[in-house]
């Protein structure tokens, strides 16, 4: 039984758009194209202009140029309810004095469904995402996941074609974040929804994109799959934000001056041709994060398996080569992502 009807949402594209305030410019020549059935998710580094593009696609805020369109169709000029897209943000939607269910009905009943209809779909909506428990209580009484999934399940009510996410969930403890990525993304392929997230979390967005686009001072470098973009970064900009390692003369660059960028994912311990300090250890859920010193060069290493590496240690290491990308059109080796 499908959550939302008639559901199946638009190609969403945004092109050519120009925003400013003030004489500073938030987005430039921005394009981007999001599908249906897909989470598109916007990434990169706080103030790189996400939240205004998601604003502009929402039509809660006008490009000073440029178009949106969905399925080919301007609708640049049309006004939120008309372009049936709802946001949610860390910012709870419910209204307080309403109950859970109350409000599922009532957005449901602002989309047009009939009171008998409104109903029905409060309770598929709610079986769904597994708040049925809640419908009669209110907001003031949920904890923070709850409150966000009575959120999401309002949303769904008001049966969006187009769903926007902007960072709604990073407030959550981590089990709960990854419940609602597997949510999301789940939603936007079974009901055909057309899905854009953003986030400055670079292990979120490769998780949860079915595309990729990395916007940096207003710019989007690139949009691609996740793992194309991750493992072969379009732009210096790109890896840098993705977290590689970036360095500028040998051993790790072959020619001094000119930049070089590996993933994290590229350094293999116990033996190789290259030497250096370990200064920082951190165990994660699935891999050993470790920082080596080389001569002054921090070079970041995520190990599966590892263990008894120490803070102070000398280490022998290696860099897959193929993983190794140069950058020659690049004159400096610090790349800053903030203007």
């Amino acid at each position: 039984m499908k959550v939302v009807k008639d559901s199946r949402g638009p190609l969403v594209e945004a092109r050519g758009i120009w925003k400013r305030y003030e004489g500073v410019v938030a987005l430039r020549d921005v394009s981007l194209r999001a599908a249906p059935g897909e989470v598109t998710v916007i990434a990169g580094p706080s103030g790189s202009g996400k939240s205004t593009l998601l604003r502009i696609l929402a039509g809660l805020e006008d490009p000073d140029s440029g178009d949106v369109l969905f399925n080919g169709v301007s609708v640049a000029r049309d006004p939120p309810w008309a372009r049936n897209t709802v946001m949610l943000s860390q910012r709870p939607i419910l209204l307080p004095h309403l109950t859970v269910r109350e409000n599922l009905v009532l957005a449901a009943e602002a989309r047009g469904a009939p009171r008998g209809e409104a109903r029905e779909l409060a309770e598929e909506v709610a079986r769904r995402l597994g708040i049925t428990g809640l419908l009669d209580r209110k907001p003031g009484t949920l904890s923070g996941g709850q409150l966000q999934r009575a959120s999401l399940a309002t949303v769904l009510a008001a049966r969006p074609r187009v769903l926007l996410l902007d960072e709604p969930f990073a407030h959550l403890d981590l089990p709960l974040r990854e419940s609602f990525r597997r949510l999301v993304r789940g939603l936007a392929h079974s009901e055909s929804i057309t899905v854009i997230q953003v986030t400055h979390d670079q292990d979120e967005a490769l998780e949860v994109a079915d595309s990729l686009a990395i916007l940096v001072n207003g710019r989007v470098l690139e949009e691609r799959d996740p793992q194309s973009t991750y493992y072969d970064p379009g732009s210096i900009e790109t890896a840098v934000f993705l977290g590689h390692n970036v360095a500028c003369s040998p051993p790790l660059s072959p020619r001094k001056g000119v930049p070089v960028t590996f993933p994290p994912e590229a350094v293999s311990l116990g033996e190789g041709p290259l030497d250096g300090v370990v200064t920082y250890v951190a165990a994660r859920k699935h891999h050993t994060l470790v920082y080596i010193d080389l001569d002054g060069v921090e070079v970041k290493a995520v190990l599966a398996g590892v263990r008894g590496v120490r803070v102070g240690a000398r280490v022998k290491f290696a860099v897959d080569r193929g993983m190794v990308k140069e950058w020659p059109g690049v004159s400096e080796c610090g790349v800053s992502l903030y203007e």
